[in-house]
């Protein structure tokens, strides 16, 4: 049995991971959101429903004198329940319970009342109070099979909040063939959730990388590693340890938010998306004189042998010919 738990979840980062939940279920999921009154089950509800219609106001009425509301998107049903109000068996029958993960998808409220009819693969939302007033304690639950879809998912929402983007949005970047990715996280900004003074005036975008441990590869015809032989990293903490010898070397790197190194996940600053040429065919002359002053710089610097971060020291390797 698979589990994630979320320690102090404010609203905006439970929209926030609402829009990530929304991503990913698909047709058969049930999402059981089981806790007491005012601890943030309906919030929850309502953002995903928004997020998968890409709707932010999405007119998302309480099923709690309904008893369900469904919603046809176009790749997906969603019933939303709440069944606060049952007190007999046959009330699911005529609301079609069973049928709404059978044919789309299926949010709960008040599960408790039936959870017996529940499938197997159900995964269990459990809400709790925190000791932050503003904050709840929420763990997900359910089969293995969930662990495959939402480790990573979970992984990356705890380290946003860990590292002050918790509310962001995260909207994948075209890879190449590194077997990196990225994402540029957005925080929250709609009229209707107006940003707080605490973050007003910080940066809006960030970049987060996922860059996992992997072993050294590939075989050579020689027998060698092609990572070994070329020098390349394999790992987060050799970056974290390049980027803070680099800036100690007077160059300006992007600012580190956060990382979580055992997992590969890290948190800085957007650069933004502009490039060397103004278009295909027309290189940007300040940007190219800019990129020579900074290598010019690094060129005239006494290298050291080694960096060195609070997540360990990287040696730096001497190219040969090979």
């Amino acid at each position: 049995m698979w589990h994630f738990c979320f320690e102090n979840l404010n609203e905006r980062a439970s929209m926030a991971l609402a829009s990530d939940l929304a991503a990913i279920i698909g047709k058969g999921d049930v999402l059981a959101l089981d806790g007491d009154l005012g601890l943030g089950k309906s919030t929850l509800a309502r953002a995903l429903l928004r997020a998968r219609a890409d709707d932010p106001y999405l007119e998302v009425p309480s099923p709690t004198f309904t008893l369900v509301q469904t919603y046809d998107f176009d790749t997906l049903a969603i019933c939303h329940f709440d069944l606060y109000r049952i007190s007999d068996l046959e009330e699911l029958f005529e609301i079609g319970l069973e049928e709404s993960w059978r044919d789309g998808a299926a949010l709960i409220e008040w599960p408790d009342r039936a959870e017996d009819l529940f499938p197997s693969e159900t995964l269990w939302l459990h809400f709790e109070a925190s000791d932050d007033t503003n904050a709840r304690k929420l763990t997900l639950k359910g089969p293995d099979i969930w662990a495959e879809r939402l480790q990573r998912v979970c992984e990356k929402r705890a380290l946003l909040i860990k590292a002050g983007w918790g509310d962001a949005l995260c909207e994948a970047i075209p890879g190449d063939l590194s077997p990196r990715s990225y994402a540029r996280v957005c925080r929250l900004a709609d009229d209707e959730y107006d940003q707080p003074d605490s973050i007003a005036n910080q940066p809006q975008h960030a970049i987060l990388m996922d860059s996992p441990e992997r072993a050294p590869g590939p075989e050579l015809e020689d027998g060698r590693l092609y990572d070994e032989v070329a020098h390349r990293v394999t790992s987060l903490a050799p970056m974290i340890a390049i980027a803070n010898g680099l800036e100690t070397l007077g160059l300006r790197v992007p600012k580190i938010y956060g990382y979580d190194a055992p997992a590969g996940l890290m948190v800085w600053e957007d650069f933004g998306a502009e490039t060397l040429a103004h278009d295909s065919e027309t290189p940007n002359t300040e940007r190219y004189q800019a990129t020579i002053s900074a290598l010019a710089h690094l060129h005239d610097q006494t290298i050291p042998s080694k960096f060195t971060s609070d997540v360990g020291q990287h040696n730096l390797p001497t190219y040969d010919k090979a």
